[in-house]
């Protein structure tokens, strides 16, 4: 049945907050804005960073300073990448009413809303700006982070899923000689993988002959140890067996994946920090408040369930402005199927990469194992003509090198403008 529409004159009335500018928060305030509703953006900093190629990038503090406000770069200003159309906030989230239907910003601002979006993201330590820090701060630190990374003897990385991996091998890259050490619960790094599986054999090798160690079944005492340390430091944690151990390093980064969730009532998260949403995007418990890309619904928040998500969460977020039933449904058992696993994995772009086509389901593995098509549209062969399965080694990460950068980034859409207020319109 076709969805009726909604007057212009239904919404004009009514408000939607989104936290977050990245791509997630980005996504789902194109839409709503195309539907008219009233949207504002409010970022905890005065820029946006790109997620996916910051190993990359945070590990080159000169590359990274020369490519600000640049298309295709790493970070960009609020005023060159804001949306037209769009009113923003900056400033950060402190805490919900939901009920009052307003968010509180900085302690004592508030903002009202009708509805509100959560896309706060994943935190990842180094590889995301700190909630208020200023674009010339954030410029300060990757460079002394580079430096620190280069002088330590000995890091400690919490974690071995996709961003741990591909960090380690970016610190190893600055530091050839220093102890890495990466901290898992799982059996193995990458555990999605597999351990009979012919990709997780030649990522375990990777590792072994670039001297990064993984300590498999171990726990670190997240509690103690909660954020990233600059410093040098003693690591609480726990084998297997339960026997309490500690680790020194000069270095800790946890790599665990925690979403900036926390000033959302405890009750409506997971202990990840993801919100607990039904399949309509919405809260279990908070009924005027939704989420895309940092919900509990999806294994893997990838860019095809961040665009589902958000999709069904504009649709749902107008239909909840006018007071109409919430009809659209997340597609949970497809979603899921898509982002089961990691099929690439960049130890160090321009240094080594992975492919496990086995994600992808059968026929792209038997073409990728069989032919070698050189079609430059196959997800296997392309630029490389790859001629089986689990490609690795360094051809296909120098290919990585040249074409990720210019097809990956933020992309400024307008001239440089200086923000007037707090709120600002474009």
């Amino acid at each position: 049945m076709a969805e009726s529409k909604v007057s212009p004159r239904q919404l004009a009335t009514k408000s939607c907050v989104v936290v977050g500018g990245g791509i997630a928060g980005q996504l789902v305030a194109k839409a709503l804005l195309k539907k008219g509703v009233v949207v504002t953006i409010l970022q905890a900093n005065g820029f946006t960073e790109d997620t996916i190629l910051s190993p990359y990038y945070v590990t080159r503090p000169e590359l990274y300073a020369s490519l600000v406000n640049k298309k295709g770069g790493p970070v960009v200003s609020l005023d060159r990448i804001a949306l037209p159309g769009m009113k923003y906030g900056v400033g950060t989230a402190t805490g919900i009413d939901s009920a009052g239907g307003f968010l509180l910003v900085d302690g004592d601002k508030k903002m009202p809303f009708d509805a509100l979006v959560l896309a706060t993201g994943v935190y990842y330590p180094a590889l995301s700006a700190s909630a208020g820090e200023d674009l010339k701060t954030r410029l300060k630190f990757v460079s002394a982070f580079a430096g620190k990374v280069s002088s330590a003897r000995s890091i400690l990385v919490g974690g071995a899923g996709p961003v741990a991996l591909e960090m380690a091998a970016e610190l190893r890259r600055l530091n050839p000689d220093c102890k890495i050490t990466m901290v898992t619960g799982g059996p193995r790094a990458l555990a999605s993988w597999g351990d009979d599986s012919e990709a997780s054999n030649l990522l375990a090798a990777r590792l072994l002959a670039t001297n990064i160690v993984v300590r498999t079944n171990t726990r670190i005492d997240s509690a103690k140890h909660p954020k990233m340390s600059l410093e040098p430091g003693t690591y609480a944690m726990t084998d297997g067996s339960g026997k309490a151990t500690t680790m020194q390093a000069d270095l800790y980064l946890p790599y665990f994946g925690q979403a900036r969730t926390g000033f959302v009532p405890p009750a409506a998260v997971n202990a990840r920090g993801r919100l607990k949403v039904n399949d309509r995007g919405q809260s279990t418990t908070l009924g005027n408040v939704f989420a895309v890309g940092c919900s509990d619904f999806y294994n893997c928040h990838i860019v095809p369930t961040i665009k589902a998500e958000s999709d069904v969460v504009a649709r749902n977020v107008e239909a909840l402005l006018v007071g109409k039933p919430l009809n659209a449904v997340l597609d949970k058992e497809k979603a899921n199927a898509a982002g089961s696993g990691v099929v690439g994995l960049h130890l160090g772009i321009g240094q080594w990469t992975v492919l496990n086509l086995r994600p992808l389901g059968l026929v792209p593995y038997l073409i990728g194992r069989c032919c070698g098509c050189c079609n430059p549209l196959c997800p296997c062969c392309g630029c490389c003509g790859w001629p089986c399965g689990f490609p690795a080694g360094a051809l296909p990460s120098k290919c990585m090198e040249k074409l990720l950068p210019k097809m990956i980034g933020m992309k400024p859409h307008a001239a440089a403008v200086i923000p007037a207020a707090h709120i600002m319109t474009r």
